[in-house]
């Protein structure tokens, strides 16, 4: 076993709060534990070649480290939201039809049955049941043109990139009218 040393010492009271603090929060067993890591950990950091690759290497593991738990927050989180929100919109709807605000609101899909009520679109809250504005630019390498088809034209269609922003203005001068 190895020999300790007991002695008593006065130290400024925010460095024993750190003390303390870093005791409960590693579950060391006692200060004079803790008191051991932290003059190990300062003996390890002075042999240290403080160049700037250590540096570098150090600060890059650190934010490596961060926005690995950042991101994992972020996708768990967009998950919970999606769901979150669809059970949300779904219990506002119920209110709605519960207390008679269709004169207010409506779930209708076509814009020419809506008048002028909100249109509440509780069906595309999920990821990936986005609705896009038309002529859009797709969020894709080849920046694809959200563009409003005729159903004579769905036959012909290559893509759904098959327009894009060098050739969308050609479409929309050889079109008469956009709907």
């Amino acid at each position: 076993m190895e020999r300790k040393q007991q002695f008593r010492a006065r130290i400024k009271n925010i460095n024993y709060d750190y003390v303390e603090d870093l005791m409960i929060r590693n579950d060391y067993k006692n200060i004079g534990e803790t008191l051991d890591i932290i003059i190990k950990e300062h003996e390890e950091l002075n042999d240290k070649d403080w160049d700037l690759e250590y540096i570098s290497d150090r600060v890059a593991t650190r934010v490596n480290q961060t926005f690995e738990k950042e991101l994992t927050k972020i996708r768990l989180g967009t998950n919970n939201v999606d769901r979150n929100t669809q059970i949300l919109i779904e219990l506002l709807q119920g209110f709605m039809q519960f207390d008679d605000c269709d004169a207010i609101f409506t779930t209708e899909m076509k814009k020419s049955k809506r008048g002028k009520k909100i249109f509440i679109d509780y069906l595309r809250n999920a990821y990936g049941q986005t609705s896009v504005s038309p002529f859009s630019l797709r969020a894709i390498e080849s920046a694809g043109v959200a563009t409003p088809v005729e159903w004579t034209e769905l036959n012909n269609l290559t893509s759904a990139s098959q327009f894009t922003f060098q050739n969308i203005f050609r479409r929309m001068g050889q079109k008469k009218q956009i709907n």
